[in-house]
């Protein structure tokens, strides 16, 4: 098998396969947004807060009144309930509450001591102490979320205080996943009793990674039977396919002779350890993924191949920040291909530590079920040493986006 390299292979995806996949552009609530993709810039209603309100309980008061406030030369201050505050008074507020007019500071109770309606400052305020003025969260028209921006739980709330009840967003990406092979099953009963059963645990992991931004139709499992598999990727009802299984060279491997037979293969094998039997083609015009049946391997083809393509579908922008961390122990590579290293990320005497996990075997789950980092190692670096400083990203980030873009060297 010739292996085309993870950048060339996005090349492919980018020319030939991304604009077989429309999405349209939606109105939903607020609060039914999380997770989805701003398809538009969206700016302020109003201004946030709509007047300038206290951040204290105490009094609200002409902060040039209490100048020359101390302990030992206290400033006497009327109280009063007028709308309106006066030379020498105050008036007591609530935090959250509007300040009155002539007001411009909040003198916190324990700045000060109380004589019936008299109050004493014991210590001064400056002007906008202890208050947010008008609009200091949000200002009316300045944009909340960007066209692209993935609205999360604080730009959710963010959104909600700008006064806008409905965002415009992508509608969510329809996957259909298929598990495909003969010895694959969902029965525990069956895996615990039959010596050649292999429980299906790639599509949970690969199902729960993807729910985070699409629509994931589960189609469960299919024999090893062209007709069969032929049949589950006939259906209109999602706009790209991922298939588990049946990508390698042996011969009960069917997905592969079925693509070729009625669709088209792009390509078939990448440089990318593990996960380099991945194959990418169409069928009906949808897009198809063909990842690995072993787990770790199939994590590794959707966040370097298919997270990618899902991001750029919905135009989104993202940041992905690496984490400068030690290497604990040395770590060989195999050259000429981009090596996905699982290592676990922790604290020790002021500097960060990254521990490699299990290098080999794509089908070990512990290897990335306990990470919490990942560190690329490229086509043509042979490893790093034990000691050195190397750029390692967390696990669940989009990583593969900023690699196959070319922002990882």
């Amino acid at each position: 098998m010739e292996f085309l390299s993870v950048r060339d292979a996005w090349k492919i995806i980018k020319d030939k396969v991304l604009r077989h996949v429309k999405i349209e552009k939606i109105i939903v609530n607020v609060r039914d947004a999380l997770g989805s993709f701003a398809a538009d810039d969206i700016k302020a209603l109003i201004d946030y807060p709509k007047h300038d309100i206290a951040l204290f309980d105490g009094y609200a008061v002409r902060a040039e009144d209490t100048t020359s406030a101390s302990m030992s030369n206290p400033v006497m201050l009327r109280l009063t309930n007028k709308d309106v505050i006066g030379r020498y008074e105050a008036k007591i507020i609530n935090v959250g509450e509007t300040l009155p007019k002539g007001a411009n500071a909040v003198l916190p109770y324990e700045y000060a001591n109380v004589e019936g309606s008299i109050i004493e400052a014991i210590r001064s305020v400056r002007p906008y102490a202890n208050i947010a003025l008008k609009g200091e969260d949000v200002r009316c028209g300045t944009v909340i979320v960007r066209k692209g921006e993935c609205i999360d739980f604080f730009k959710q709330a963010l959104l909600l205080r700008a006064g806008i009840a409905e965002v415009p967003v992508w509608r969510r990406i329809r996957v259909g996943m298929l598990v495909i092979g003969n010895e694959v099953v969902r029965n525990m009963n069956i895996y615990l009793n039959k010596d050649d059963a292999v429980y299906d645990i790639t599509s949970p992991l690969i199902i729960g990674a993807l729910r985070k931004c699409c629509e994931v139709v589960d189609l469960g499992i299919v024999k090893d039977d062209e007709n069969e598999i032929l049949r589950m990727l006939q259906r209109e009802d999602v706009d790209v396919f991922i298939t588990l299984g049946g990508t390698s060279l042996g011969k009960r491997d069917v997905t592969i002779k079925v693509i070729e037979k009625y669709g088209d293969v792009l390509f078939h094998g990448i440089t990318l350890v593990p996960g380099r039997t991945m194959a990418v083609g169409l069928i009906n015009d949808r897009p198809i993924f063909m990842l690995s049946g072993f787990p770790v391997a199939a994590f590794a083809q959707l966040k370097v191949l298919v997270e990618p393509y899902i991001l750029r579908i919905y135009c989104a922008t993202i940041e992905v920040l690496p984490i400068m961390a030690e290497l604990s122990s040395r770590v060989a590579s195999t050259i000429g291909f981009l090596n996905i290293v699982r290592v676990k990320l922790r604290e020790e005497h002021g500097k960060i530590i990254a521990q490699p996990l299990r290098l080999r075997g794509s089908g070990i789950l512990s290897s990335i079920a306990l990470a919490n980092g990942i560190l690329l190692i490229s086509e043509n670096v042979e490893g790093y040493d034990r000691g050195a400083l190397v750029a390692v990203y967390r696990r669940d980030d989009p990583w593969g986006l900023k690699y196959v873009e070319g922002n990882i060297s």
